[in-house]
């Protein structure tokens, strides 16, 4: 539905491009060839105005859908977390509900990034990374549709380490989305066979080919639309559904990553497989990031703020099967202030769409008081925006986290504003540890 520089595709150049093919312009008078060029200019304003029509509704629309959608899932993920190590919890209800929660969470992030896409707002953090991780966690992340379909998922990758230029959480987004379309679109118990392999001029290949349903040679490029899918006699019968802009967002990212994208097929009936293409970067070791995960954490105080009973509920009952910590809770940011007139907290966890006062003038008045001013601010929230995130920064907010939050990711919270206070005793000054680079945010 969108094109390479995501637009609709209704809107596309391609009818432009016909047009351009058969009334060949030069061959005309000169006043008729004035006539077209003012015709197309005219339709080329008319449809980015059309475009921009579409485009901003469906911007809104998913930004407040991503926040409607992520309350009720940060409750059921914190639940499930809470469930974990309940020996009278069936573990196989505790998977299948996990899955299913991962599964909308994944929906709500590719209906957000569908929406930077339109708006050109996608980016990547890029940085050298060894590529084996990467397929790795893609494999780990598909591991429960493929196994649902009794499919294999065989890999063969380069006996030398490879390294590229990419954002590690994009990257697994890319190689996930490309492995969920091939277990998708192929018959249960089929495998599907990922190749790693060094391409020309210092670049990397990975290709995923798969015994599916196969694309018609004329549709090879259309698959890439956003909101397009594959339409043959067989598809409903091999399809999960979705939303059509997996392979979508698999275009972009590659792009923003200057790499290429394409997919080959000998027909319906016969497989495909996807390609993508990187260059190839030298090894870096300026990126790692310190292990803490076996440091155990000791009792913190934390302040929990949200209007949202449910949330403040699951992040206190989380926080107490984590530890001893000191815990208080608001429900707005007058009654936190009030809390913090006898309280220092290490932490505190904040909403940013309160009624009142919001998260960020919170967060502006905590960072005026004295005794708060090494308490490690983390936003909690629905919202995922890129002019919000620099909002929040500006604010003196450490950490933006969008919901639904994890065990895990509580841990490493804790763990790294542990660190940061082991620091600041030894120094005696302000260690401003930029939490938002160092976390594993997702």
């Amino acid at each position: 539905m969108f094109d390479t520089n995501m637009r609709p595709s209704f809107f596309n150049g391609r009818e432009t491009m016909t047009h351009d093919q058969t009334t060949r312009p030069n061959q005309l008078p000169q006043t008729s060839r004035e006539s077209s060029a003012q015709t197309q200019r005219s339709a080329q304003a008319q449809r980015s105005a059309q475009a921009q029509s579409f485009i901003d509704p469906l911007r809104r629309v998913t930004a407040v859908l991503a926040h409607e959608l992520r309350n009720p899932l940060s409750v059921l993920r914190s639940g499930l977390d809470l469930l974990s190590d309940n020996p009278s919890f069936d573990p196989e209800l505790r998977r299948l509900l996990q899955s299913q929660v991962d599964q909308m969470t994944g929906l709500v992030n590719d209906l957000l990034d569908t929406s930077r896409s339109a708006n050109g707002k996608l980016r990547v953090q890029r940085r050298p990374i060894e590529l084996s991780p990467i397929l790795d966690q893609a494999s780990q992340s598909v591991r429960e549709l493929v196994g649902n379909r009794n499919q294999r998922i065989r890999t063969i990758v380069a006996d030398k380490p490879l390294w590229l230029h990419g954002d590690p959480q994009r990257m697994v987004q890319i190689i996930t989305n490309l492995l969920t379309n091939a277990s998708k679109y192929s018959d249960p118990g089929s495998e599907i066979v990922m190749t790693v392999v060094r391409g020309e001029a210092d670049s990397v290949e990975i290709r995923v080919r798969d015994q599916g349903i196969g694309i018609d040679t004329e549709n090879l490029d259309d698959v890439f639309d956003f909101f397009s899918q594959v339409k043959t006699s067989d598809s409903l019968a091999h399809s999960d559904g979705g939303l059509g802009i997996g392979l979508g967002l698999v275009r972009t990212l590659v792009h923003l990553h200057e790499g290429s994208v394409w997919a080959t097929s000998e027909g319906i009936g016969r497989g495909s497989e996807f390609v993508v293409k990187f260059p190839t970067c030298e090894p870096s070791d300026a990126n790692q990031e310190p292990c803490v995960a076996d440091e155990s954490i000791s009792p913190q105080r934390i302040l929990i703020v949200d209007d949202q009973r449910s949330n403040v509920y699951m992040l206190n009952a989380l926080l107490q099967k984590m530890g001893e910590h000191e815990l208080r809770s608001a429900s707005d940011g007058h009654s936190a202030l009030a809390e913090l007139s006898d309280f220092t907290p290490d932490i505190v966890l904040l909403d940013l769409g309160m009624p009142g006062m919001s998260g960020l003038e919170l967060a502006k008045e905590i960072r005026r008081l004295a005794h708060c001013q090494h308490s490690m601010l983390v936003a909690l929230t629905g919202y995922d925006d890129d002019q919000l995130r620099a909002d929040a920064t500006a604010a003196g907010i450490d950490l933006y986290q969008p919901k639904p939050v994890s065990l895990d990711l509580l841990q490493q919270i804790l763990r790294h504003r542990q660190i940061q206070r082991r620091l600041e005793h030894r120094t005696g000054s302000d260690m401003n540890l930029q939490t938002s680079s160092k976390l594993h945010t997702s």
